[in-house]
């Protein structure tokens, strides 16, 4: 079974995206008509009218471009007030190199994407260098 990396769904009333990003965490949209658990270990949807949720679930597919937009990485903010999560796609070179070097229980497929993610700008940054 493929690996869910984005647990969201769009309420149509009020136009609101809303996203679990880890287990219990239980986000609800604007109007209160949507809710969405489970972040990336199960998905629960609960709405009032199945006619007025949209879901966005991303499952992994496999391919790197899918995964660093949607794989999550939660670090805690600079004011220390909580955690802030963006995608891989988002996370600074120096950064992924830390979490590489100094995370040691580490999901082994959160590592591949990181390391993938290494490569894959890498490659963009060589393609970018041989067209100038």
């Amino acid at each position: 079974m493929a690996m869910l990396l984005n647990n969201s769904v769009k309420c149509l009333s009020c136009n609101t995206i809303v996203r679990s990003k880890f287990r219990h965490d239980y986000v609800t949209c604007k109007c209160g008509d949507v809710s969405v658990d489970g972040g990336t270990l199960y998905s629960r949807c609960i709405f009032k009218d199945f006619n007025k949720v949209e879901s966005l679930q991303v499952y992994d597919d496999g391919k790197h471009e899918t995964r660093r937009v949607n794989a999550l990485w939660g670090m805690l903010d600079k004011k220390r007030n909580g955690y802030v999560y963006k995608p891989i796609s988002e996370l600074t070179d120096e950064h992924i190199v830390n979490i590489l070097n100094n995370v040691n229980d580490i999901n082994k497929i959160y590592k591949q994407i990181f390391e993938d993610e290494i490569i894959w700008r890498e490659q963009q940054f060589m393609t970018k260098n041989s067209l100038s």
